[in-house]
């Protein structure tokens, strides 16, 4: 029969899987992959007639389906195990209700795994074909249904109607309940829907567009909404800026971003929940509630200030890193360097040493005369804004006042890029150098980490907005790093996202956190709390291979980590290809297996023992938590490399009505296995 059937054709599949990787020749290999390939065909010709109703037999199924994935290479085996870890809870008669969101929360996963683990074998190859043929944007969807992964989906569609029906939802998507959309960012919108494949920063994005990418860029400019394929990283810079800023961020299946095609450039009310609750609509169909909420917003709005007037600009000698302490931050340095000294004085061992280039420094060096004019560079930068207040009073078009302040600070930045440094500063930085890391300037590879007074501030974080200079090496190059890591805050894209919550964009001070590089396998993020369920308690983890993992956008390997050790594996790691710092200087391209997990139990204790003393130790510098933690491992040690106050947008995770899209789940709730839940 067809539960037979399929139960006796999965195992074939994993003993075929596990043969093909066994010590075989090629051609026999070829052999048993051509056999697993018939035996999928024809185990996807029956599934089209096994719809067992029962949620037993459902449950039963999806097991098998789950471990067909896995046999056909859409997941891996540890993957595959996380994914079974829901099902050790189920009794012989009932099952709780939220063990069985829990399953349904597990198959939309599988899904996603699935799905890119396609984009990882073929994405590059699509990207190149579709520039020229058109034909092949439909084949990540024609792999889709030609797999498991559309069982799968048809399995996520039928929890997904019984549990909405069951606990009383009203989860939709143009008035219909779906299961093919999962809210990270909570926030709400309502502007003209736009569906892009991918962004490679070429051409303007409209700020009040909604934008649905097949991949999200990680250097997007802000916009009014974000819907993507399967991210994978919930703590890329993207996200935590979304975050902060209030902006609604999905994640949407394969083919319902093909579907939302059909709505491009209509007007859409889009709404993200702090529980992962979402609603998508036609404009012209929002109640008096969501009404309501526009009518509001712009005289609610926070708008923040950042204090100049405590700003150390006398003293302008280069700092060891034992010289400041938390209490530096915002008057001789961004709190990045600050918090950095902090750290280092309670984890001596986990922590590289340093030294900093104060405020001061930059600003001695703007009051220059730019060469070949009567003025210098900072009061190039003063006139700018002079003239842009006179534009505001005078009701100039705000199109015509961003058009030229954007042209005036690109003006700026190359000037600031080309800009003499002074000689006493070079040789002050060269002494410190050799005094602190043992070594003459050019001879210890370094990162030069961007720190402005306008980043983790308490309502705005700023994350990843300006340059930071990885494992330079060379002397030069250091020296003209400096001068490229003080132009980076006139670009455009870190203008905009200061000015659309910054009253005073235009007084930014950046100093300049120098440390030693520090050669990681392996890198990420902690949050130190769960924002994915909201769970107390919990942490949000996303690692990479290599450096700089998970704050660029990468599908990193994500954890929800739990102080009792059930962790859940929110997303695998996606992407083959990863950077590593080069003993040479600079960064090179790696390419990775994805067969093994990347954080192993041991890092992971590690980094609860971390994070414990920082909870304990933090709140008396100043900084109360919860925490972005920037680490990395290196042969197995811990570095840390910076830490922030995760920032959220408060008036989106407050709102009433975003509160009312979060799903109630009914604890207490038992269902019978014997329950139907087809019609």
């Amino acid at each position: 029969n067809d539960v037979e059937k399929l139960i006796r054709t999965a195992d074939i599949l994993r003993l075929i899987k596990e043969r093909i990787h066994s010590d075989i020749s090629g051609k026999e290999r070829m052999n048993w992959m051509g056999i697993s390939i018939v035996l999928e065909q024809n185990l996807l010709a029956a599934l089209t007639e096994y719809t067992p109703g029962r949620l037993d037999l459902e449950m039963e199924k999806t097991c098998y389906l789950a471990d067909v994935l896995c046999s056909t290479g859409y997941i891996y085996d540890w993957e595959l195990d996380q994914l079974m870890s829901a099902y050790t809870s189920i009794g012989e008669e009932n099952i709780d209700f939220e063990n069985l969101y829990g399953m349904y929360r597990n198959v939309l996963r599988s899904i996603n795994w699935g799905s890119a683990m396609i984009y990882a074998e073929f994405g590059k190859d699509l990207e190149t074909f579709s520039s020229f043929e058109p034909l092949s944007e439909g084949f990540m969807d024609d792999r889709i249904r030609s797999s498991v992964l559309l069982f799968l989906g048809q399995q996520a569609s039928l929890y997904n109607e019984y549990i909405v029906k069951t606990a009383g939802w009203k989860n939709t998507l143009f008035g219909e309940t779906s299961s093919a959309i999962q809210g990270i960012n909570p926030g709400f919108a309502k502007g003209k829907i736009k569906c892009l494949d991918q962004w490679n920063g070429e051409g303007e994005l409209d700020p009040k567009a909604i934008y649905v990418f097949r991949k999200s860029p990680p250097d997007l400019e802000p916009v009014a909404g974000i819907l993507s394929i399967s991210e994978g990283n919930v703590v890329s810079h993207l996200q935590l800026l979304a975050r902060n800023l209030g902006i609604p961020n999905a994640n949407i299946t394969e083919e319902l971003y093909n579907k939302l095609k059909k709505y491009n450039d209509e007007e859409v009310f889009y709404a993200v929940s702090n529980g992962g609750g979402v609603i998508l609509k036609q404009a012209d169909k929002l109640d008096k509630d969501e009404k309501a909420l526009f009518q509001s917003k712009t005289v609610d709005e926070e708008i923040i200030k950042v204090p100049t007037d405590q700003l150390e600009l006398e003293d302008v000698r280069v700092f060891a890193l034992d010289e400041v302490d938390a209490s530096s931050s915002g008057i001789l340095c961004g709190p990045k360097a600050a918090n950095f000294a902090r750290l280092k004085r309670i984890f001596p061992n986990h922590l590289v040493d340093g030294l900093i280039i104060p405020f001061s420094v930059f600003r001695d060096h703007m009051n220059q005369q730019i060469p070949g004019q009567n003025i210098s560079y900072w009061d190039h930068l003063s006139e700018t804004f002079d003239k842009v207040s006179e534009e505001k009073q005078k009701s100039a078009p705000e199109s015509e006042i961003e058009k030229y302040t954007l042209s005036r600070l690109e003006e700026l930045r190359v000037l600031i890029k080309g800009m003499a440094l002074k000689q006493v500063f070079v040789q002050d930085m060269e002494q410190k150098f050799q005094s602190i890391f043992k070594a003459p300037l050019g001879q210890v590879p370094v990162f030069l980490r961007s720190d402005t007074n306008m980043e983790d501030l308490k309502d705005f974080t700023g994350a990843g907005l300006n340059l930071t200079i990885f494992n330079t090496i060379e002397r030069e190059k250091i020296l003209q790093g400096i001068k490229d890591v003080w132009a980076s805050p006139y670009t455009e894209r870190s203008y905009r996202w200061r000015q659309k919550f910054l009253t005073n964009p235009e007084d930014v001070y950046p100093s300049i956190l120098v440390i030693p590089s520090v050669f990681v396998e392996y890198s990420g993020v902690v949050i130190t709390k769960d924002f994915i369920d909201g769970v107390p308690g919990r942490y949000n983890v996303a690692f990479s291979q290599g450096a700089g993992g998970a704050v660029d956008g990468q599908k990193s390997e994500s954890w929800i980590l739990s102080p009792n050790g059930m962790n859940i594996l929110v997303s695998p790691a996606r992407d083959r290809l990863y950077k590593y710092l080069s003993t040479k200087g600079g960064t090179a391209n790696g390419v990775t297996q994805l067969s093994e997990r990347i954080l192993t139990v041991d890092n992971i204790a590690d980094i609860w023992r971390v994070c414990y003393t920082i909870h304990h130790e933090m709140p008396s510098a100043g900084m109360s938590p919860p925490y972005d933690i920037e680490l990395g491992f290196e042969n197995s040690k811990l570095w840390l490399f910076q830490i922030r106050p995760f920032v959220e947008n408060k008036k989106a995770v407050a709102s009433n009505y975003l509160k009312s899209l979060d799903p109630v789940i009914p604890k207490q709730l038992k269902i019978s296995l014997n329950d139907h839940i087809t019609q």
